[in-house]
């Protein structure tokens, strides 16, 4: 009967390139991303959410709400999982619940498996790099999840034995492959191979990979038709249709115990095909509610079933190019995105170059790191503890176990920015700078940003790196050409954005006329020590000057810098700046004769000081970082147009009755007056929204509507919307405290003007609760009530009456 046992295994492979800008660590403003701040965040919101909270629908209406990450079998991507623990945590945690949930009801075995660090092209890396990558995704995973990982995916499951046996040492057992890289097969024991080359593998068995030291690793295949259904056809857009596609896979004529292992990227559920979460999170329902298969992960099926075949793969092939690894190397023709004539001829020189910085930068990194580590290979495979902990305790602890002789403080700093250096190299190598069309592309651009920090870690020790390397990324064209070629696209969108200590200091100093600045703050991967500041106005001018220490999180690197700022108004700034070098540079001297010449009313005077005791480069607005710039721009702006935004309110009040005569004769309304209306509205509409969350509702918004609809106005209400769900979560939270009746009104109001906004955390809240209370409510009204909530958020509430949670 055993033999007769179904297991399914629905792989995602969740990934997102690192996107940070290396000097802050950060992700800054992606315009391509619109309206979302970054891609990480639109597709956290498309995708890694909704799996956290997935809706299992019953004739369009919610009967349960399920972590898809319990059931699934996953991988993060370690950059993203890092980004996803800083900047969403609740998100994040439904991520490690899913893995501890699974641990517990599989034995131990956990559905999350670790990933090679930051997607390289295994195969194309040296073995140095196989090994940092695989040790970096198993540290990285064992921070996250706590415990070491029984699995890894390979980034494009591009794979050569070299990696498989790295893996293998690391006491890994398992990776996940597609049936085409799979070479020959053979029973254990047996001496006779069978060619099962072009996908004539059987996926529904485990099968060992073996080398010549008696290690081995076993190699899952997925079954690639019904993954690529799953990825590339409609099979989401129907629960019961993915249902029947999934056990298509299994056979009666197999006597051994079947593993059906699917394997798509994790955003097909719910980015690439919007709800596919739901279509997933339903499936799995229904094939485990039925009994027609055990719903598990590779870990748990190797504990019970050992392969009984060995196999051979074919060598230096991936899932995603039918080329073997042109893709991340040749003008293969295979792309994505890009215009018909188009070709992918960059790719090569690109790779060229970055191997040929890496070469010299590797030479830099053995020469230099012999003279601080026991072992500077070692010193970078453990440098992923100050990755994820750069804390002084952390960094003291790494020094005890890598140093080669006890380091001075200088030392220690020419050995972190040697290691980040090292980073930095590896980060420049992630797979997606060659994978879609063109080398102006935002991934192949982020590729080039980590080769600029290198260069300037590296050009430190060796001159002129960047002026070679620039001259071969020239030989990159692009498809564009207005881009011309990597070179151009270096020196002109890459090497303007390079940071120093100065160009952080200068942000500070800038946007502290905003705001006053602490004695201590952290400003992305920097401390600032404010050790004086002095500010003074008069007219619409504003000047600031100053002396700090700032030091980077991540190397310890610090400087005390002298700073003055004028803000002429507007967008209009003067920084300049400097470091203390020795006693010749007086800060109070200096501080005194700017002062002066401030309060004495001569920007000119100030001007010929600032120029004398800051020669050189000065800063403006354009030196502040991308999302700050934007903040002050945006602010400069609105309080430039608030007097126009005045005379538009004018402008419609005093001519409403005038227009709707006008509108009711059939004649034509000026256009000026549709402009300020519009606004108008709008702007009210949004204050009388706000006023909802006191529980001040008014008729005016019935009014409000009406005039919209008597002028014909377009009005964008998306904002409004925003501003309404807020409300909504925030009410939400107190229906656990019996106000219930507030939101009833409250959605039932928005309800009526079509101003409901998604109610995806409001149905979140309210499933927990429901969870909770199991609608065991004293009073027959708050029970009422509560059904009557349930019902206008979306669920079945006849279900939960029927089938009550249990007790």
């Amino acid at each position: 009967m055993d033999s007769l046992k179904r297991f399914l295994v629905i792989h995602g492979h969740f990934y997102q390139p690192p996107r940070e800008n290396p000097w802050l660590e950060e992700i800054e403003f992606q315009q391509s991303a619109s309206p979302y701040h970054d891609w990480n965040t639109k597709i956290t919101h498309e995708c890694y959410e909704p799996n956290g909270a997935a809706r299992v629908l019953e004739k369009g209406k919610i009967i349960d709400i399920v972590n898809n990450y319990q059931k699934l079998s996953f991988n993060f991507g370690p950059t993203l999982l890092n980004w996803l623990y800083f900047k969403t945590p609740e998100i994040y945690k439904m991520i490690i619940k899913g893995d501890k949930t699974s641990e517990l009801k599989k034995n131990g075995h956990g559905n999350a498996i670790a990933q090679a660090y930051n997607h390289m092209i295994m195969p194309l890396a040296n073995e140095h790099d196989k090994r940092t990558q695989i040790i970096w995704g198993i540290e990285d995973f064992k921070f996250h999840f706590g415990h070491k990982p029984e699995g890894i995916w390979l980034p494009e499951l591009a794979v050569d034995k070299q990696t498989l046996k790295i893996i293998a040492e690391q006491g890994l057992k398992f990776t996940i492959l597609s049936p085409h890289q799979a070479k020959k097969i053979k029973k254990i024991g047996d001496e006779n191979w069978l060619d099962v080359s072009n996908n004539k593998i059987d996926p529904s068995k485990p099968y060992k990979l073996s080398f010549e030291d008696e290690l081995s690793i076993t190699i899952f295949f997925y079954d690639a038709p019904i993954s690529h259904s799953i990825a590339f056809e409609k099979v989401l857009d129907n629960g019961d249709l993915f249902v029947n596609r999934i056990l298509s896979g299994y056979s009666e004529k197999r006597d051994w115990p079947q593993i059906l292992i699917l394997a798509t990227d994790g955003e097909t559920y719910g980015h690439h095909h919007p709800f596919g979460e739901m279509a997933l999170a339903y499936a799995m329902k229904k094939i485990e509610e039925n009994g027609l298969a055990e719903i598990t992960n590779p870990s748990y099926y190797l504990s019970i079933y050992q392969p009984q075949w060995e196999v051979e793969i074919i060598e230096n092939t991936s899932w995603s190019c039918p080329h073997g690894l042109g893709r991340w190397k040749d003008d293969c023709g295979c792309t994505t995105g890009g215009k018909i004539g188009w070709n992918q001829k960059w790719r090569k020189p690109l790779r060229e170059a970055m191997d040929w910085l890496r070469d010299m930068v590797d030479t830099i990194f053995e020469r230099e790191g012999s003279k601080l580590f026991k072992d500077p290979w070692e010193a970078r495979n453990g440098y992923i503890q100050l990755i994820l902990n750069p804390s002084i305790e952390q960094k003291e602890r790494f020094f005890r176990e890598y140093q080669k002789k006890e380091l001075s403080y200088e030392e220690k700093v020419k050995a972190l920015k040697l290691l980040e250096m090292e980073k930095n190299r590896m980060f420049m190598y992630t797979s997606c700078g060659w994978f879609f069309a063109d080398i102006s592309g935002l991934e192949a651009k982020q590729n080039m940003m980590y080769a600029a920090r290198v260069i300037q870690i590296a050009s430190e020790y060796t001159p002129n790196l960047e002026e070679s390397f620039i001259k071969m990324l020239s030989e990159a064209k692009s498809n564009i050409k207005e881009k011309r070629d990597g070179g151009y696209i270096y020196k002109t969108e890459i090497k303007p954005n390079i940071v120093d200590l100065k160009r952080v200091a200068a942000h500070y100093s800038i946007d502290s006329i905003f705001h006053s600045p602490k004695k201590e703050e952290k400003l992305f991967c920097y401390v600032i020590k404010n050790d004086d500041y002095i500010q003074h106005s008069f007219a619409e001018t504003s000047f600031i000057t100053g002396k700090i220490e700032i030091e980077s999180i991540i190397t310890n690197e610090k400087k005390d810098i002298i700073f003055t700022v004028i803000h002429f108004g507007g967008h209009d700034f003067r920084c300049s700046l400097k470091f203390i070098m020795n006693q010749n540079d007086n800060y109070p001297k200096i501080k005194k004769e700017l002062e002066d010449a401030y309060l004495s009313h001569s920007i000119t005077e100030l001007i010929r000081i600032m120029d004398h005791h800051f020669p050189g480069k000065y800063y403006t607005l354009k030196d502040l970082f991308l999302d700050r710039r934007r903040e002050i721009l945006s602010k400069v702006t609105q309080e430039a147009s608030k007097k126009y935004e005045d005379i538009l309110r004018q402008i419609y009040e005093h001519g409403r009755d005038l227009m709707k005569i006008i509108k009711n004769l059939d004649g034509v309304i000026p256009y000026s007056y549709l402009i300020a209306a519009s606004y108008s509205l709008k702007q009210e509409l949004k204050d009388r929204i706000t006023k909802l969350k006191d529980n001040i509702y008014s008729e005016r918004i019935d009014e409000i509507f009406k005039e919209i609809d008597c002028f014909k106005l377009s009005i964008p209400l998306e904002d409004v919307i925003m501003d309404a769900e807020k409300i909504i979560n925030q009410k939400m939270l107190t229906v656990k405290e019996g106000k219930i009746e507030n939101v009833v009104k409250l959605i039932s109001f928005l309800n009526k003007y079509d101003l409901l906004p998604s109610l995806w955390k409001a149905q979140n809240i309210f499933f927990d609760i429901l969870k909770e209370k199991k609608l065991f409510y004293e009073k027959k009204e708050e029970r009422n009530l509560f059904i009557e909530l349930g019902e206008l958020l979306g669920f079945k509430m006849d279900y939960f009456i029927k089938y009550p949670f249990p007790s």
